[in-house]
């Protein structure tokens, strides 16, 4: 008889404690949410990195790719076009190309609340001269 009140003892602690663990985890749940970051990762440059000062006056973003990611260290995920996928899934923002003066500045790209962001280059059109 002792050892069947024991089993229900131990049924009951393990109810108990299944119980506790269910609501820490509702708890969790509801206070972070289920929330998981995705990055936005250059995977494809853009076929146009060099421009001319001058002539030049808008980015082309032709041929760029990037790849939406939950791991900042590894590019794996969707991939997308960037040309057809600017302004729903991603903006640029950089402000700082000046087409007219010759050096090397950064693309920025922001999607999924992060940013990617890789060089392009404005020449001197008496460099090619």
């Amino acid at each position: 008889m002792k050892a069947k009140k024991d089993n229900w003892l131990i049924i009951l602690c393990v109810v108990e404690s299944m119980a506790i663990l269910l609501l820490a985890a509702y708890q969790l749940h509801r206070k972070y949410g289920s929330h998981i970051e995705y990055y936005a990762l250059a995977s494809h440059l853009p076929n146009k990195i060099a421009y001319v000062a001058g002539v030049d006056t808008e980015l082309d973003l032709t041929g760029a790719t990037v790849i939406e990611s939950s791991n900042t260290a590894y590019a794996v995920g969707e991939e997308y076009d960037l040309v057809s996928n600017l302004g729903t899934h991603f903006t640029v923002v950089s402000e700082d190309i000046d087409f007219s003066t010759p050096g090397i500045y950064e693309v920025r790209i922001r999607g999924y609340d992060t940013e990617c962001v890789f060089p392009i280059e404005v020449i001197d059109p008496a460099a090619l001269e």
